[in-house]
């Protein structure tokens, strides 16, 4: 995803260099548009932006907050990305893998990028462990 995000939207490369992480949340809406399509679901977009560039959501939180997600809420979901990612555990995936965004962007990954990298065997073991969780 990270590839793809900076690939779609050359966040890295021009704007955050040109304009700083402030358009960050912008960078997010054109490539949730660009993969999702123009009916993409706001917590979608939150959750792209924590599991993507955590920290620049953190340093744009007010950019981020709207009437259905408070900055509480959004610092929450971003733990629990965190804490999945670099703390893995059966349990937690398990729980993780009951969000329905987490699920989305898994589908996403399953169907564009996951061809790439299944050359290797202990990779596209774990792949099919994730898919059968989630089916």
């Amino acid at each position: 995803y990270l590839k793809d995000f900076n690939e779609n939207t050359n966040y890295l490369k021009t704007i955050k260099r040109k304009f700083g992480s402030g358009c960050y949340k912008s960078s997010l809406v054109d490539y949730c548009v660009n993969t999702m399509g123009p009916d993409y679901d706001n917590k979608a977009m939150i959750f792209m932006g924590a599991f993507l560039y955590p920290q620049d959501l953190i340093n744009n939180l007010d950019c981020f907050v709207s009437p259905n997600f408070d900055s509480a809420a959004i610092t929450v979901l971003l733990h629990e990305i965190q804490d999945i990612l670099y703390k893995y555990s059966h349990k937690k995936f398990n729980k993780f893998s009951k969000n329905q965004e987490f699920r989305s962007v898994f589908a996403y990954f399953d169907v564009h990028g996951s061809s790439v990298l299944t050359s290797d065997r202990e990779y596209a073991a774990g792949l099919e462990m994730i898919r059968s969780q989630l089916h």
